[in-house]
């Protein structure tokens, strides 16, 4: 299926807050003919590892939670475990349908790689998941992590629009869904510790700047956060 333009209905997702002014310099900064994009955080949840592992690796169930995800239908399973979803993902305003190998490694990590892709070069997802505090096993740490590239630098111009709502709500959303499935956390929401984050050559923050002023559901965030916020609460 060819890329295509369409237009966010969803009533959840027009309830984000405006894009903050650093996302206009996208516009400006920059190599224009870089299409790749990257971004990385940590953080301590109030569930445990296993519950969080699991969401993760439902990926049958991503259409029902995940921000744009509009289609997660496994295929089939491999002898060695993996799973191959076919996935439809609207990343505004460009929107496409394509498949994805998921590795899983129980309880630690879930792996998803794009391919048969018309947008993407490749399209990378991880979670890895540790244990939490040691003195509360409903506590767990994890970090997310997606690398992408365009095969179109107008893809991804456009995309890098929208790249930060996209990524300040994709681990917010799996926190929804375990607060649906598993009831509230058993600590307070804690702040994101950004390890990475880079969307074209010469406008790229790695710690200490927190890309997201706005956490659905979990309040507001400061807008420097470095290592050392990471265990304080929201």
């Amino acid at each position: 299926m060819q890329p295509m333009f369409y237009n966010l209905t969803r009533p959840y997702w027009q309830s984000m807050n405006p894009l903050r002014a650093h996302i206009r310099m996208f516009l400006t900064l920059g190599n224009s003919q870089d299409k790749s994009m990257s971004y990385k955080e940590r953080r301590l949840l109030g569930y445990s590892q296993q519950q969080m592992f699991n969401i993760a690796a439902d990926v049958g169930k991503y259409r029902e939670f995940v921000p744009w995800c509009n289609e997660s239908v496994v295929v089939r399973k491999t002898a060695s475990g993996a799973v191959i979803v076919q996935l439809g993902v609207g990343f505004p305003p460009l929107s496409e349908s394509y498949t994805s190998t998921v590795t899983l490694q129980h309880p630690a990590h879930v792996k998803s790689v794009a391919h048969s892709s018309h947008m993407f070069e490749y399209l990378i997802n991880q979670w890895h998941f540790w244990p939490g505090l040691v003195a509360n096993e409903n506590t767990c740490m994890v970090e997310f992590s997606v690398d992408f590239e365009f095969k179109s630098a107008l893809y991804a111009k456009i995309a890098g629009l929208f790249f930060d709502q996209v990524v300040a709500m994709m681990v917010n959303a799996f926190i929804t869904r375990a607060r649906t499935l598993h009831g509230p956390a058993s600590i307070p929401p804690q702040k994101p510790d950004i390890l990475e984050y880079s969307r074209c050559r010469g406008l790229t923050r790695t710690t200490n700047h927190l890309v997201s002023d706005f956490v659905p559901s979990l309040g507001h965030c400061e807008p420097e956060c470095g290592p050392a916020a990471t265990m304080e609460n929201a």
